[in-house]
């Protein structure tokens, strides 16, 4: 559970930043208790798929009814139609009943803005879109979904607002990035930055005007739409080891650890890395608390990767794991802390071979999802892949 998709615009880029060398380290005066280094254990190689033989035909037998509380969710990325019409959101809850689902996670917010039409974000903008003025997707989604006894789950990107692709509503008065995006007056600046000190498009949550600003989007959108059943959090991490580095956070840490005003901290500090695990954590724990406080039923997820290692203990070693390390993402202290209520675990890649996603499985077994399976079954239905082994 809990992935976005390829082309979603969440977590569909499992490759780290890397860490830059050769620069000075700065040690705070109160670093925490230390984690020793280990080796990642190697697990074995993959074979790759054999792709010989006849072609493979895909069938789907329609399933029984599972078992009481038991989630059949369906991912729907809004980069391609499948809501944009009252006729697609009837075509799609069709498909899902038929499937013997019982939930639509829909994703309604990709780059800072909504696809909904009550929201103080601007309204999502792509070609064959119907006009607000006769479609409300999320109103439309829920009603029909509901009917069909279908609960709905808003998928929401969290960090990502407004990306070097240029896929936003740049200059938006109503798109945070207008007034608080790179460029702007550094107290002002709530997105992220490297440690290069290179402007990044992705919510800082080490700024408090990030924290305030989404717990208000949830509470908007909770009180606009009640009938909401959930609300999935993507992308609630940073991006990578060398991102954080927003001055307003920079200078919070400084003050806390009793550091000199100059001190750039090395991405792979200690104290620094601890820092901004702690921030992610806050904004999860934000979130989630404002959801309940607005809807105490509402079902809470969040998109917790596994791609790369899982540590030397295994999966339950999430401390020294490659998604604790590298993008500061604190998925189990927020299920261990009870701030999801839908504990999900994933693995997403661009390859549109099983090969890679097969790798990256290792050492996160169970309840790992490999979220390129659409793109493997458009594989399949043009006959690129002729058996999977």
């Amino acid at each position: 559970m809990g992935c976005a998709l390829p082309g979603s615009g969440g977590d569909d880029d499992p490759t780290p930043t890397p860490t830059p060398t050769a620069t000075p380290t700065a040690t705070p005066t109160a670093t925490p208790t230390e984690t020793p280094t280990v080796t990642p254990t190697e697990g074995p190689t993959p074979e790759p798929p054999d792709f010989l033989g006849e072609p493979f035909r895909l069938e789907v037998p329609l399933l029984p009814p599972g078992p009481e509380g038991q989630m059949r969710a369906f991912w729907v990325e809004n980069a391609n139609p499948g809501m944009y019409t009252p006729e697609q959101i009837d075509e799609l809850v069709e498909h899902v009943v038929l499937a013997n689902g019982n939930t639509i996670i829909a994703q309604m917010r990709r780059h800072g803005d909504a696809m909904f039409n009550r929201s103080v974000e601007p309204r999502f903008v792509v070609d064959g879109l119907a006009p607000a003025s006769a479609f409300d997707p999320l109103a439309y989604l829920l009603e029909r979904a509901h009917a069909s006894n279908i609960t709905v789950h808003a998928w929401l990107v969290v960090t990502v607002v407004c990306p070097d692709s240029g896929e936003y509503q740049k200059g938006h008065p109503q798109h945070v990035c207008t007034d608080h995006g790179p460029g702007h007056d550094p107290a002002d600046v709530w997105t992220t930055a490297e440690y290069d000190g290179r402007q990044v498009g992705h919510l800082d949550p080490g700024h408090p005007g990030t924290m305030n600003y989404m717990t208000m989007l949830v509470a908007d959108l909770l009180q606009n739409y009640p009938a909401l059943d959930g609300l999935h959090f993507d992308f609630i991490r940073y991006g990578g080891s060398t991102f954080g580095y927003n001055e307003v956070s920079l200078q919070r840490f400084r003050e806390a650890y009793g550091l000199p005003d100059d001190v750039r901290p090395e991405p792979d500090d200690d104290a620094w890395s601890q820092w901004r695990r702690d921030q992610m954590t806050e904004l999860m724990r934000r979130l989630y608390l404002q959801a309940k406080a607005v809807k105490p039923t509402i079902q809470v997820s969040i998109a917790a990767i596994s791609w790369g290692d899982s540590g030397t203990g295994g999966p339950d070693d999430w401390s020294n794991s490659q998604p604790t390390r590298m993008s500061f993402r604190t998925g189990v202290v927020g299920c261990n802390r009870g701030l999801s209520t839908l504990p999900c675990r994933c693995i997403t890649s661009r390859a549109i071979l099983p090969f890679g996603v097969i790798g990256m499985m290792h050492g996160w077994p169970g309840t790992a999802i490999p979220c390129s399976i659409d793109r493997l079954l458009r594989a399949w239905g043009r006959g690129l892949i002729r058996r999977l082994a």
